[in-house]
C-alpha cells in the first residue's frame, strides 16, 4: 500500500516525514518529490493484515518543529477466490429450453457436458462450445459451477470479472445477481442480443463491446450461503450472423470481507472419514498440534477448503500470518 502526503513550511524546509499506522512509526521519507497527485513524500506499506487502521503522517521541519496531520481511517478487507478464471463448469449448447429450472442448485445437471473455460467457438478457446446446430442459431449456451464458502457472513460484497459475447446473465442459487449487455425485465429463451451490442474486435480498455475483455461488477453478497453454493450463467447471441460468427465466456469470482478480526474464523466439519477445515481470505499459514499448547507444525500447501484423514487421538489446528 502506497501512502502519501503533501508537507510543507514557509518557514523551514522539510526535513523528513515520519509515517505513523496505528501508533507504531513504519518508515519515515525526507526525499521532497512531488508525485503526479501533487503530494510530495509518499512510502510504501506492507504486510498489513486485514482489519482497521489509523494513518498519520509527522512532518520535521529544519528547525525540530513537527506537526501531525489529521488521521485517516482505512480497511483492509480479506479477498477469497472463489471461482478463478479458466475453472470448470457443467455446460449446455444442445439448443434445448430448461426454462428456469437449471439456476436451482438441485437442478440435476449430470447429463451436461464438462468443460475448462475459456469457452468459444472461432477465437481461442480452451473447450469449444456450439452456436449453431441443423436447425439453425443455438441463442443461448447454459453454465453452472458450484463452490463452497464457509462463514458466509462475513462476506460483503462479491466481485466478478466476466468475458462475455455476446451477453449474459448470472444466477447465485437461484437468485438473479447481475446481467451484462442484456436489457432489463424478462428475457425470454430464444432472446437475441441486439446487432447494436454485437461483441467483436478492435477492442480498447475502455469498449463495452470487445471479445476479450473482461468486465467487472460487484454485488451484495446476500444470496450467500454456508457450505456449497451454485453460480449459473446463460449466454445469449446476437441475431444478425453477419454481426458475430462466435461466442466467447469465461468469469472470475472473488468474495470480499472485512473481518472483525485480524484472524479470520476457522471452520472444520466432519465429512464421513475426513475433516474439512475452511477459512476467508488467503496468505494465512495453517497449523497442527497434538495438544492445544503445542508444539505445532506448519501444513504449508494448505489452502481453503483443506481436507484431512480422521485418525485416533486429538488434533488441534490454527491460522498465522506468516
Amino acid at each position: 500500500m502506497n501512502i502519501s502526503v503533501l508537507a510543507t513550511d514557509w518557514g523551514n524546509a522539510i526535513s523528513s516525514v515520519d509515517f505513523y499506522v496505528n501508533a507504531t512509526v513504519r518508515g519515515a521519507n525526507a526525499t521532497d518529490n512531488y508525485l503526479v497527485d501533487g503530494r510530495n513524500y509518499s512510502l510504501v506499506v506492507s504486510n498489513l493484515d486485514a482489519g482497521a487502521y489509523v494513518l498519520r503522517a509527522v512532518a520535521t521541519d529544519a528547525g525540530g518543529v513537527a506537526s501531525t496531520s489529521v488521521p485517516v481511517n482505512i480497511s483492509i478487507a480479506l479477498a477469497t477466490s472463489f471461482i478463478p478464471t479458466g475453472a470448470v463448469w457443467k455446460y449446455s449448447d444442445t439448443a434445448l429450453n430448461w426454462s428456469n429450472a437449471w439456476i436451482a442448485p438441485s437442478f440435476d445437471d449430470s447429463s451436461w457436458l464438462t468443460g475448462v473455460a475459456k469457452f468459444g467457438t472461432n477465437d481461442p478457446a480452451t473447450t469449444v462450445i456450439r452456436i449453431r446446430d441443423a436447425n439453425g442459431f443455438i441463442i443461448p449456451t447454459y453454465f453452472r459451477h458450484s463452490f463452497v464458502v464457509s462463514n458466509a457472513a462475513s462476506y460483503t460484497n462479491l466481485a466478478f470479472r466476466v468475458l462475455r459475447d455476446d451477453g449474459c446473465i448470472a444466477y447465485l442459487n437461484g437468485f438473479e445477481i447481475f446481467r451484462m449487455n442484456m436489457p432489463t425485465g424478462t428475457v425470454t429463451f430464444n432472446y437475441y442480443v441486439p446487432d447494436t451490442q454485437a461483441v467483436g474486435g478492435g477492442c480498447t480498455p475502455s469498449s463495452l463491446f470487445c471479445e476479450t475483455n473482461y468486465y467487472t461488477t460487484n454485488v451484495d453478497a446476500a444470496f450467500l450461503i454456508n457450505g456449497t453454493n451454485l453460480l449459473a450463467v446463460e449466454l445469449h447471441q446476437v441475431a444478425n450472423t453477419g454481426s458475430t460468427a462466435d461466442a466467447g465466456f469465461d468469469l472470475a469470482l472473488l468474495g470480499v470481507a472485512v473481518p472483525s478480526t485480524v484472524r479470520p474464523p476457522l471452520a472444520i466439519q466432519r465429512a464421513r472419514t475426513n475433516v474439512v477445515l475452511s477459512w476467508p481470505g488467503s496468505g494465512f499459514l495453517l497449523q497442527e498440534a497434538a495438544q492445544v499448547n503445542g508444539a505445532y507444525t506448519n501444513r504449508p500447501a494448505a489452502t481453503s477448503p483443506y481436507m484431512v484423514p480422521v485418525t485416533p487421538g486429538n488434533r488441534f489446528f490454527r491460522l498465522i500470518k506468516p
